[in-house]
């Protein structure tokens, strides 16, 4: 199959390129288009050659929607108007979407898209201008895809047109984002137990800002230590906001550690008890799924990106992100359980497994791709 992606985050993650490697492992022709502002320095690494890196706007170009994607489908016409695909896959609504639906609006190339956390809480929240565009493409696409249930049914009721959403349900897929393999085969063989339920460790792994809500995670371990529990909350991310960081670090349970890699993770993840990150917003949330394969349950966000991928008490529970009492309320409703989630956790990491996400797309692409033309280019 000859497939087309539009991926304007491929210039900063390496997530994707495990569905992307996997289709060049299949026999699948890709190419994927990577537009990205003038003065924009990618990150370091293997994008394989199957990657276009295409420097198409500058930075001004980005506060005005249209004259941005202007030039960057201009930019596409010229060097992949003869491209022979059979689909095209955005992997996201508005920056990559939008570009989708003007090229199938010209060649009748189907196309799917993916709604990320920046399409809801960005371009749909704050942009309204732009959310009869966001409908068109929707409307347009042959799939669309979301990482969980919980922000399918939010952006259905709240921003898709009544007229439309029946239509938009019917053709909407929940596929989580995967994890990397070391996470997989590191699954730990013993059962997590706690020896002093009053004794609790707690980590958050996640850049330290607002959106991450590290002062709620804080606050919920006060509260618990005003309980009598003795509790020690870790923190390791990059410091995107100093204030928080400072604020944070002040109290003496509390332990910073610099950004390190899964291996160094994974080591760390095992001397811990229960991750706790109640973000304000999450399109999916990776690092939920990264620990429950070590065996800790988690207190994620309601409403958000984890919340629904399993049902509620499973893997851990969904709290109310701007809560303290919630949230501790959900830690200690997880160490009353604590044996049997643990032990949910690792089964249910399986769900994360790339291959059988990439299998999913393998069968969408199927369903929907034009018929099959010689490859060249």
């Amino acid at each position: 199959m000859n497939i087309f992606h539009i991926n304007s985050y491929f210039v900063s993650r390496n997530l994707y390129k495990n569905i992307y490697d996997h289709q060049i492992a299949k026999g699948d022709h890709i190419k994927v288009f990577v537009p990205v502002s003038i003065k924009r320095t990618p990150a370091e690494f293997d994008r394989g050659n199957y990657t276009d890196i295409s420097y198409n706007f500058s930075n001004f170009d980005r506060y005005f929607f249209f004259i941005k994607h202007f030039k960057i489908y201009q930019d596409y016409k010229r060097k992949y108007a003869e491209f022979p695909y059979e689909i095209m896959h955005a992997h996201s609504l508005f920056s990559n979407g939008f570009i989708s639906y003007l090229i199938k609006r010209d060649r009748h190339i189907p196309y799917i898209t993916a709604v990320r956390d920046t399409d809801v809480n960005s371009f749909f929240k704050y942009r309204f201008y732009l959310r009869g565009i966001g409908n068109k493409i929707l409307s347009s696409a042959d799939r669309v895809i979301f990482l969980s249930a919980s922000y399918r049914d939010q952006v259905v009721s709240k921003y898709v047109k009544k007229n439309i959403q029946a239509e938009v349900l019917e053709k909407s897929v929940v596929i989580p984002n995967g994890i990397s393999d070391i996470w997989l085969r590191n699954i730990p063989d013993k059962d997590k137990k706690i020896k002093d339920t009053k004794s609790i460790n707690i980590i958050c792994t996640g850049i330290i800002d607002k959106r991450k809500n590290c002062k709620v995670t804080v606050e919920a371990c006060r509260k618990l230590i005003e309980k009598g529990f003795s509790v020690q909350l870790t923190f390791i991310g990059k410091v995107i906001d100093q204030n928080i960081y400072e604020a944070v670090t002040k109290h003496s349970f509390v332990r910073y550690l610099n950004p390190t890699d899964a291996e160094n993770l994974i080591k760390i993840y095992a001397d811990q008890d229960i991750f706790v990150m109640p973000s304000r917003t999450e399109t999916f949330g990776l690092v939920y799924a990264e620990a429950i394969s070590q065996g800790l349950p988690v207190v994620y966000t309601k409403g958000q990106g984890f919340d629904g991928q399993f049902e509620d008490g499973y893997v851990g529970y969904a709290a109310d992100s701007g809560n303290p009492a919630d949230v501790a309320d959900k830690i200690e409703k997880i160490l009353k359980n604590y044996d049997v989630i643990s032990n949910n956790c690792k089964k249910a990491a399986w769900k994360f497994d790339w291959k059988n996400i990439c299998a999913e797309y393998d069968e969408i692409y199927k369903e929907i791709a034009l018929p099959q033309r010689d490859f060249s280019g």
